[in-house]
């Protein structure tokens, strides 16, 4: 397992710095640069992805991280959106326009392969600066327990929330009772 002590570890991260150096790089002349609010687009997009791993991974919480991730995804997907229309324009050559294309679709590969890794791992807590999975957690929890924060023992579910699951998923021996 991989494990991060801080954002600059990430390589999504790593990738996305690149990518976002190589937009500045590719709209600093010519039409581009002169295409102001294309090019300031674009480059927020590429700032945006590295910007919410950092800020997601800061949080410090499972759920804001994965939250800030999907963030991170969507502006890479924008970021390859903007480049087809500097590509249209003739702003960039058509082997930079490959190579934008291709980095910001591995990094949206990695960022969706992180966001699966800890959406799987719900027994994973974050210890200090660094994600674990506690002693005795065997992965992503049943629906027979809730469980609030990472640090708290799963609790079970009241009986009246058991019952529906149990009439959710085709127990015909349970009975409703509502008052």
């Amino acid at each position: 397992m991989t494990r991060f002590q801080r954002f600059e570890d990430i390589e999504a991260w790593q990738t996305a710095r690149q990518l976002a150096n190589a937009v500045y790089d590719a709209s600093e002349e010519g039409p581009f640069a002169r295409d102001f609010g294309l090019r300031d687009q674009v480059r927020r997009a590429a700032v945006s992805v590295l910007s919410n791993i950092a800020e997601g991974f800061e949080r410090e919480s499972r759920a804001e991280f994965i939250r800030f991730l999907t963030i991170a995804k969507g502006s890479a997907g924008e970021l390859r959106a903007q480049r087809y229309i500097a590509a249209d324009r003739a702003y960039v050559a058509p082997e930079l326009s490959g190579h934008l294309r291709d980095e910001a679709a591995r990094v949206s590969k990695m960022l969706a392969g992180l966001i699966a890794y800890l959406r799987q791992a719900s027994c994973r807590e974050r210890t200090g600066r660094e994600w674990r999975r506690p002693a005795g957690c065997a992965g992503w929890p049943v629906v027979t327990a809730v469980t609030c924060q990472p640090s708290l023992p799963p609790q079970p579910l009241p009986p009246q929330l058991a019952d529906v699951l149990r009439l959710l998923r085709g127990d015909a021996n349970v009975a409703l009772h509502v008052p």
